[in-house]
């Protein structure tokens, strides 16, 4: 009966001591929450008082059973009570030091410095409940070293050690719960990896009740893993509860002695949950770090999680490449936020389903990002202080410091650790300022991702020049430990960070001051990492495209930062341009120089340089006079500061050049590649790459004027210079492989042409791969080339390797790829293949009709546009009278827009006209008098055209394949239209 009575007083003291203690604990943590500098009593006794929480928890346990004898009873009630009053102590100094809700920023700052006045206090405090926890220490092995304990024992019934009460109302999740069990049929261990606050514990409690259920007569146990210490408790509490023997030897490890037991195939089967596994220095040797002197060396855990068929491992981390390593190479099962669905169902659960609306509901899911611990926190806020969901979302989005207040809301959860925040805000906060203490570099890289798009960040822009590899990837290793970032595997890795965890740390940022430093750093990492985009690092400049919209969408306000956006507009703008995004690619190239002139003298060099990029960006869109006014206001600039000799000066009078023969100047187009052409000839000599750059250009101009034997003569030149300086199969020697191949295919020496862009091909696909634009510009001009020398069925596969080329690189709607495809159609329709004819033209003219194409992309005015509408007019001319007038409207489009684009007195206006003079005079019956007077109209029109100095040859009344349609002046992306000839390399992409 003493006993008895023994043991309610004691188990009564423990519940009065576990419960206050509780709410002393939360107290602790928000003051240090609250506070960065904590006085070390105050940091000493909030890691003392969870220890003492759990060894008492365990004492309430045994006593409950009444495994503790009454003198072992006798001798703690005292120790408790003790432990109690200094708790009681240590409370009243927390309620004279930390802040209250109310308290202005001055008020918190004062109660911070009293806090100082208190360590003294709570040293003394400390010290008090040190001792009385080395007295139950030495109590707890009571039993064991004085005798008293129970009589070692196997464990009559299963044991089942998880530390929390089913959850009732469990949501969501069937999926991860099925998993596992699948899992688990064929490996022993498995992770669940997640970041902190997704659930990852709440499913393994889950797993342990149906793992309990499915397997009555196994064992389950529940390790705490977010410290060394916490484990070894838990070891210790395991191998008591199983009777191991030698459990009560104080000599005796206690965690190996467990190991040994899960290790023995005699027991029965067992579950061990590994949770908050997250510190790999935990469980695994570190050569790397040496341990500090007076310490022991790290003890590495992993080694203690034995392998045994009848033993099942389930471990919980942030980390999964701590999950993997654990659970010997096999990938962890990823937790990811909740669904919709399960979210919505979580938060019914804990507040009415009448309180808020759909789309209230579905914009605060939206807001706290599905993550179950927010959700809950969510809930519990709304709860406690009777607010709807639409208040605490007017909170949630009225300033960042009422956003910090919620997030940083610390509310108990019974189904969460005493050891765990219980806030998205305070958990990740204390981890930024952990980071920054012990690990600069990687709170540098989390700052850097906070101010860019949150995924796909390329480890080029997180790198510094002076990190060593080591450093860069402990940097990032201490990220990944506490599951802030996530990073891809391979070579080219990109990192990545969830939705909140870059909120939270833009917050931190914010009240560090330091989100304007952030992102100019941005700016200048981006602006000296964008390449000149050339063919081959397109893939680097669309992974940084994201980035550099974020960072472009920030006010800059220093003349440095404005400069470097300038520049970064402009290397953006020229990659936009080369990928064909020719409207985005003027914008920026606008955007650039108005910055420039906004901060700069009107001389600077730089913005002669804006002039030349908006200039080309005005170019790929033809708007070709006005290009001219940008190019000759850029040379003409250049040409004063720099002089005529300077490469930038040739730059813009090369593309000058180039605008002049796009409007039908082709001899002042010469004039200027010849001036270029001898600059550089008499400041190189003429066995230089730069000057072979400019004869093909030169040479392309001689084609264009029907020089051919002259372009002949140069494009041989160039080719032959080429192979003696780059080799033979450098790619712009593989160029005038192709060009000369062009010019030979518009003299109509057929085989030789096509012996060449063989060779060209060959080169292309070794040297710069098959889905090279410009390996499908050369099997684009072979298949002409077969084409006209009659062999359709080499020409049809030609032009489907060219098509399947195009859309892979322009995309199955761009204007080239449409071209492609009614050029296939031609041959089939020669071929006789007249449905799958059909049906590309078909949707070649759907595609044109909707607009949908090349007129969004380049204009309605464009040369492309006009060269594809053209290509589509004689697709259908061929499928008969009956669809004459699809032609004619066709017609009628290309010919108002070369009038627009060149002028009224275009040659190639004039070639229009007359091929719709041709279908006129076709379709024409005299009875129609107002078509006869729109004929009549045309042809004199004409006719008055070809009595002046443009008069040209008049091509036949109906087009063929070997002819322009419209194509005398053409852009800079296809100077030879392929239906009057070969296309050649550098007037394909233009600079």
């Amino acid at each position: 009966m003493l006993e008895a009575l023994a043991a309610v007083s004691l188990v009564s003291a423990i519940v009065q001591f576990l419960d206050f203690s509780a709410k002393v604990v939360g107290r602790l943590r928000e003051f240090q929450s609250d506070l960065q500098n904590v006085p070390k009593a105050f940091r000493d006794i909030s890691s003392l008082l969870p220890l003492l929480i759990d060894g008492l928890t365990q004492m309430k346990e045994e006593a409950d059973k009444d495994q503790l004898p009454s003198a072992t009873q006798n001798a703690l009630l005292p120790v408790i009570q003790g432990c109690l009053s200094q708790v009681e102590l240590l409370n009243n100094i927390l309620v004279k030091v930390l802040p209250t809700a109310g308290d202005s920023s001055w008020r918190r700052g004062k109660r911070a410095v009293r806090s100082v006045g208190y360590e003294a206090e709570t040293a003394k405090i400390e010290s008090a409940l040190r001792g009385n926890f080395l007295i139950l220490v030495q109590l707890s092995t009571f039993h064991r070293v004085i005798g008293l304990q129970k009589p070692e024992t196997e464990p009559s019934k299963p044991v089942f050690m998880v530390p929390y009460e089913r959850d009732s109302k469990f949501i969501g999740r069937e999926n991860n719960i099925d998993e596992l069990k699948l899992l688990f049929e064929t490996q022993r261990r498995v992770a669940l990896a997640g970041i902190g606050g997704v659930g990852k514990s709440q499913i393994a409690i889950e797993f342990c009740y149906k793992f309990r259920d499915d397997n009555p007569k196994a064992h389950v146990f529940w390790v705490y893993a977010s410290t060394g210490a916490r484990l070894e408790q838990a070891y210790q509490a395991i191998a008591k509860t199983l009777s191991i023997p030698d459990w009560n030897n104080a000599k005796v490890d206690a965690v190996q002695l467990v190991s040994d037991w899960l290790a023995d195939e005699d027991n029965e089967q067992w579950l061990l949950v590994i949770d908050n596994a997250d510190d790999t220095m935990m469980f695994f040797d570190s050569k790397s770090e040496a341990p500090r002197k007076g310490s022991e060396p790290p003890r590495a855990f992993a080694r203690y999680i034995p392998n045994n068929p009848k033993g099942s491992v389930l471990i919980t981390t942030r980390d999964k490449r701590l999950g993997e390593r654990l659970t010997n190479r096999q990938k962890p099962l990823e937790v990811l936020p909740m669904t919709r669905f399960e979210a919505r169902n979580l938060l019914y659960s804990k507040i009415s389903d009448d309180e808020c609306s759909d789309a209230e509901l579905s914009e605060l899911l939206s807001e706290l990002a599905y993550l179950p611990l927010a959700i809950t926190q969510a809930a519990a806020f709304i709860s406690e202080n009777n607010i709807t969901v639409s208040e605490y979302l007017q909170a949630l989005e009225a300033g960042e410091e009422d956003s910090k207040e919620l997030l940083s809301e610390h509310l108990e959860d019974p189904r969460r650790d005493l050891d765990s925040e219980n806030s998205v805000m305070r958990t990740w906060k204390l981890s930024f300022d952990q980071i920054m203490k012990e690990k600069p570099r990687a709170a540098e890289i989390l700052s850097l991702m906070a101010v860019l798009d949150r995924q796909g960040i390329p480890k080029t822009l997180l790198r510094k020049e002076e990190d060593t590899e080591t450093r860069f990837k402990t940097a990032v290793g201490t990220l990944q430990a506490f599951s802030l970032i996530t990073v891809e595997k391979g070579k080219d890795a990109a990192f990545g960070m969830h939705r909140l965890v870059q909120l939270s740390t833009q917050k931190w940022l914010d009240l560090e001051g330091k989100t304007m430093y952030w992102r100019a750093q941005a700016l200048e990492v981006l602006s000296n990492t964008f390449p000149v985009p050339t063919y081959d690092v397109w893939p680097t400049c669309e992974v940084l495209t994201p980035h550099v919209r974020i960072v472009l969408s920030h006010q800059f306000t220093t003349t440095k930062d404005l400069l470097r956006c300038s520049k970064l507009l402009n290397d953006t703008s020229h990659y936009a341009r080369r990928i064909g995004r020719y409207a985005e690619g003027y914008e920026k190239s606008v955007k650039a120089l108005e910055i420039r002139q906004r901060i700069l003298p009107e001389d600077d060099p730089l913005i002669f340089e804006s002039f030349h990029m908006v200039g080309m960006a005005l170019f790929t869109q033809g708007e070709y006079h006005a290009a001219k006014e940008m190019l000759q206001r850029a040379k003409t600039g250049r040409e004063r500061i720099f002089g005529k000799e300077d490469t930038d000066t040739a730059e813009s009078m090369t593309s000058l050049a180039r605008v002049l023969s796009e409007i039908g100047d082709l001899d002042g187009a010469e004039e200027l590649h010849r001036q270029i052409l001898k600059i550089r000839e008499e400041d190189m000599g003429t066995e230089n790459e730069y000057v072979l750059e400019t004869l093909d250009h030169l040479a392309t101009l001689m084609m264009n004027k029907g020089k051919l034997e002259t372009a002949e003569e140069m494009y041989r030149r160039i080719l032959s210079g080429r192979e003696r300086l780059l080799g033979m199969h450098h790619p712009q020697t593989l160029e005038s492989i192709n060009n000369l191949a062009g010019v030979l295919h518009n003299q109509g020496r057929y085989n030789q042409a096509e012996e060449l862009y063989m060779r060209a091909l060959e080169g292309t696909e070794r040297v710069l791969g098959t889905s090279h634009p410009a390996t499908t510009l050369v099997h684009w001009n072979m298949a002409l080339c077969q084409r006209l020398k009659g062999d359709l069925s080499s020409a049809e596969q030609s032009y489907r390797r060219a098509l399947f080329g195009c859309q892979n690189t322009w995309g199955p709607d761009n204007p080239r790829t449409l071209e492609c495809m009614v050029d296939l159609a031609s041959v089939l329709e020669e071929k006789g293949a007249h449905g799958e004819a059909e049906e590309l033209v078909l949707h070649a003219s759907v595609k044109f009709k909707e607009g949908t194409t090349a007129e969004q992309v380049l204009g309605a005015d464009h040369n492309d546009t006009l060269a594809s509408v053209a290509n589509l007019a004689f697709a259908i001319w061929n499928q008969g009278a009956e669809r004459y007038k699809e032609v004619e409207d066709l017609y009628r489009r290309i010919t108002e827009g070369c009038e627009r684009r060149l002028g009224p007195e275009s040659k190639s206006l004039m070639e229009c006209l007359d091929l719709l003079r041709a279908l006129l005079e076709k379709e024409w019956k005299p009875e129609e008098q107002e078509k006869y007077g729109e004929t009549a109209e045309l042809i004199g029109r004409l006719d008055l055209l070809q009595s002046g100095d443009l008069a040209f040859e008049r091509p036949a009344k109906e087009p063929t394949a070997s002819q322009p349609l419209i194509m005398s002046d053409t852009d800079g992306s296809n100077a030879n239209h392929p239906t009057m000839g070969a296309r050649n390399f550098q007037a394909s992409y233009p600079l």
